[in-house]
């Protein structure tokens, strides 16, 4: 038990370290330009966060955890959109970066940031009403089992968590993925969710709904440098021409296994 706590406690050192040195270099956020963008998409949303925000619905006065919430670019959307918003984080750095924007924007009154690993959150069971982990699970695959389970305590009978992960269903995705000239940084011991990993989490809760993202859709890293917002309206058409196409193509069940993003809403296990 104490070789485990000395691990768990060395990996949340790693990943403080690198989300820390990340939030030194965090630029502006524009909160009413992310907004208006997103805002914009639903109904026809194409991209993994534009589906994460149609998949959420109305959030007006709905209790919502944020779990990983870095520098707080969703968690003052969320604040925005009406929600009574907790964002959780282990880097300091980040957490630093989220409460300044929190008070630049005005919503320090509907948003709260905690500095504290995820699974050492005191809160009573069944908080929440959304859960919200956006690339986050996969840097906790080593206990994956233990964060399902605090998952579906804060999360209220009625309430549903909604995740959107990088996934890897065959071993032809990580060959496919070194083939695509994108560079990938992350923390240690980090990698996709695999199917095991997936059982993990449908033992715990049960899909309510789910989209998946292929290859095509991860081009639009080529097409476009730096956030969505700044780039013309060609290079926009481009992304989003991509994005329907991998619509398309992911809609086929044999392309499934081609796999490189899950979006999913889940409900509570009665079991």
């Amino acid at each position: 038990m104490v070789a485990r706590e000395e691990v768990q406690a060395k990996r949340w050192d790693e990943e403080r370290a690198f989300f820390d040195a990340q939030a030194l270099a965090a630029g502006d956020f524009n909160l009413a330009r992310v907004a208006q963008r997103y805002e914009g998409a639903l109904g026809h949303a194409l991209w993994p966060l534009e589906v994460c925000y149609e998949m959420l619905g109305d959030i007006r006065g709905k209790r919502l955890l944020d779990v990983g919430c870095g520098l707080g670019e969703n968690s003052l959307l969320f604040a925005k959109w009406g929600a009574q918003v907790t964002g959780v984080d282990v880097s300091g750095g980040s957490i630093a970066v989220a409460r300044q924007r929190a008070a630049t924007f005005g919503l320090t009154e509907r948003v709260t940031f905690l500095e504290t690993p995820f699974e050492l959150v005191d809160t009573a069971a069944g908080t929440f009403d959304i859960v919200w982990c956006a690339a986050f699970l996969h840097h906790v695959l080593d206990r994956l089992d233990d964060v399902c389970g605090v998952l579906k305590r804060l999360v209220s009978p009625q309430g549903f968590v909604l995740f959107s992960e990088p996934v890897r269903m065959s071993n032809a995705v990580k060959r496919i993925r070194k083939l695509i000239p994108i560079p990938v940084a992350g923390t240690p011991d980090e990698r996709p969710l695999e199917p095991p990993d997936l059982a993990v989490i449908r033992s715990a809760f049960d899909v309510e709904e789910s989209r998946l993202f292929g290859p095509v859709s991860r081009l639009e890293r080529i097409v476009i440098i730096g956030p969505y917002e700044d780039a013309g309206r060609a290079r926009r058409w481009c992304a989003d021409t991509l994005y329907r196409l991998d619509r398309r193509l992911m809609s086929l069940p044999p392309l499934h296994p081609a796999a490189m993003i899950m979006v999913a809403k889940l409900r509570p296990s009665a079991a």
